[in-house]
């Protein structure tokens, strides 16, 4: 019998055999940082994705088999996890931020165009009278303003929405 130590990356309940007949009592596996599966028997888990836990395990026919009652849960629960997670659980998490982020932006991209777009059908932008210069001079806009956008709702400041005003003015 070996132990091992992991950060539970996913928790898995079967109810169905592979010929798709339901079973007695659902079974419980759980997939550790290490990308290494282990079934946990019929016994519902007292642990949960994220959790630091230790227990014992044995080889067999079917893979690495541990005991649910045998699992003891490290203190510091996922943010100790976070400390002892493998390289790839880190990269996954370093590159969700990073696809978060890049959603952000396009979202961002497409409400700068349509505000630049808004402005320009009711004349509010002055452009120059070149029209090669016109194009970049948009361009240039459309990122500005997307850029600000973007960081406002990566890092929204909700005490700047309290003080700002709109002015409306008029052509009178």
């Amino acid at each position: 019998m070996q132990e091992v130590t992991g950060l539970i990356t996913k928790i898995n309940k079967k109810t169905k055999t592979n010929a798709g007949a339901f079973m007695k009592s659902p079974a419980y596996s759980m997939m550790l940082d290490d990308s290494t599966w282990y079934n946990m028997g019929f016994d519902a888990p007292t642990f949960n994705e994220g959790d630091v836990v230790t227990f014992p395990y044995t080889e067999s026919q079917y893979g690495r088999e541990g005991k649910t009652n045998a699992v003891r849960v490290q203190a510091g629960g996922a943010d100790a996890g976070a400390q002892t997670a493998s390289p790839a659980v880190q990269k996954a998490t370093q590159s969700a931020d990073a696809r978060q982020e890049s959603i952000v932006f396009q979202s961002s991209l497409k409400v700068a165009t349509d505000i630049i777009g808004l402005a320009l059908i009711h004349d509010c932008l002055a452009l120059p009278s070149k029209k090669a210069d016109r194009l970049p001079m948009v361009v240039s806009m459309i990122r500005e303003v997307a850029r600000d956008i973007a960081l406002e709702a990566i890092k929204p400041d909700f005490a700047s929405f309290a003080e700002d005003t709109a002015e409306v003015i008029t052509d009178e």
